[in-house]
C-alpha cells in the first residue's frame, strides 16, 4: 500500500470501545506491543501525537500479540489501539509488518514509512504537523516512500534510474550479520557473474561511511546512528522515556553499547558495472533519504527496471546466499 492508493478504513472498535472514524485524516501505525525492537517507543510517540495533532486520528493496529497485552498497552498509553483479530486492517493495508500510513480525509495514502531509525520518526512527526495543518501539498512534497510495484522511482545522485539499464541495489552496514555471511560466501562471485552475463545490469552496493556512522549513537534496540543532534531532537520531541536509557547514557556520558564496525562490502574485486557507494548518514545517497528504505539487516535489496520502474522484492529480500541475490535479480528482471 503506497502513496496515491485509496483505502477504506475498517469501521471497528478500539480496545477502549471507541469506533474508528472514516472521512478524517488518519495516521495508522501497525505495531507489536510485545517483542518488537522497532516498536520500542511507539507508545510514547503516538501518545504525543494524540495531544499535539488533534486534527489527525491516530490509530495503532496490532495483529500478533494476545488481546490482554493489547488492551493493557492501550490503557497504559491512552492511545486508540485496534486488536485486529479478524485481519480487517491487515487485509485493507496488505501488511502485518511495522508500518506507518498517513491518510487524508478521502482515505488516500499520502505517506508510508517503515521506520527503522529515529530520524524517520522525527520526519514523521513533521509530516503529522503538516497534515494537522491541512497542508497536504507539503506532505506530498516531503514523502520519500518507494512507489508501487511497476511504478517509476526517483534516482539518487549516485544511483541513476531510468537511464536504460536495469539496476540492483544492495544495502547493508557493518552490523549486518547476514551481509557478512554473504560476503564470506559467494556474493562477489555471483554478482560478478551476473554483470558478465547481463552487461546491461548496473549493481550498486550501499553502506554508511564508517566516519559518518561514528558521529552518533549506534547501540540497541536496533542499531541506529547519525549526528548527535538527531538523538537530542528525539528526546526533545518525544521525551526521555521514548529515548530509553541507552540513548540518555550516550547523550550524558558518550557511552556506546557496541564498537564501531568495519565496512561490510569489500573495497576491491568487483567487476565493471558494480559500484561501491559509502554514503553520509542522512545525506542524499542514504537509501532512507532517497527512497525511505531502512532495511539493512537482511540485507536490503531493491531492483529497478531499465525505465526506472520499481520491481521489488517485497516486502523484503529473504534469501541467504549470493546465489539467492543474483537469482532474485534475474527473476525480477528476465531478459
Amino acid at each position: 500500500m503506497t502513496p496515491g492508493v485509496v483505502v477504506e478504513i475498517p469501521e471497528v472498535l478500539t480496545t477502549a470501545g471507541e469506533m474508528v472514524r472514516r472521512g478524517v485524516p488518519t495516521a495508522i501505525v501497525f505495531a507489536q506491543v510485545k517483542d518488537c525492537n522497532l516498536c520500542s517507543a511507539i507508545g510514547e510517540i503516538t501518545s504525543s501525537w494524540t495531544k499535539k495533532y488533534p486534527n489527525v486520528q491516530v490509530l495503532v493496529v496490532e495483529t500478533r500479540s494476545l488481546k490482554k497485552y493489547v488492551e493493557a498497552w492501550g490503557e497504559e498509553y491512552g492511545v486508540p489501539i485496534v486488536y485486529d483479530a479478524d485481519g480487517q486492517f491487515r487485509e485493507a493495508f496488505d501488511t502485518n509488518l511495522t508500518h506507518v500510513y498517513l491518510l487524508d480525509g478521502s482515505g488516500t495514502v499520502r505517506d508510508k514509512v517503515r521506520p527503522g531509525y529515529r530520524q524517520q520518526w522525527l520526519d514523521l512527526d513533521a509530516q503529522m504537523a503538516r497534515a494537522n495543518a491541512g497542508d497536504w501539498d507539503a506532505v506530498d512534497a516531503n514523502s520519500v516512500a518507494l512507489p508501487s510495484l511497476g511504478d517509476v522511482a526517483r534516482s539518487s545522485p549516485s544511483v541513476a534510474l531510468g537511464a536504460g539499464n536495469p539496476v540492483l541495489v544492495l544495502v547493508g552496514d557493518g552490523y549486518c550479520e547476514f551481509c557478512k555471511d554473504l560476503v564470506k560466501g559467494s556474493l562477489q562471485r555471483e554478482l560478478n557473474q551476473l554483470v558478465e552475463q547481463r552487461p546491461d545490469f548496473r549493481v550498486y552496493l550501499l553502506e554508511p561511511a564508517r566516519e559518518s556512522l561514528a558521529e552518533g549513537f549506534y547501540g540497541t534496540p536496533t542499531h541506529d546512528y547519525g549526528p548527535r543532534s538527531t538523538f537530542e531532537e528525539f528526546v526533545a520531541t518525544f521525551g526521555e522515556s521514548a529515548a530509553g536509557t541507552e540513548i540518555l547514557d550516550y547523550l550524558t556520558t558518550g557511552k556506546r553499547i557496541y564498537p564501531l564496525p568495519e565496512h561490510v562490502w569489500p573495497d576491491t574485486g568487483w567487476a565493471e558495472g558494480i559500484t561501491l557507494i559509502r554514503y553520509e548518514v542522512g545525506g542524499v545517497d542514504d537509501p532512507v533519504v532517497a527512497w525511505g528504505y531502512a532495511e539493512k539487516e537482511s540485507p536490503g535489496m531493491l531492483v529497478f527496471a531499465a525505465d526506472g520502474r520499481y520491481m521489488g522484492p517485497t516486502p523484503f529480500f529473504l534469501g541467504s546466499t549470493g546465489g539467492n541475490v543474483a537469482s532474485k535479480a534475474r527473476a525480477l528482471l528476465p531478459k
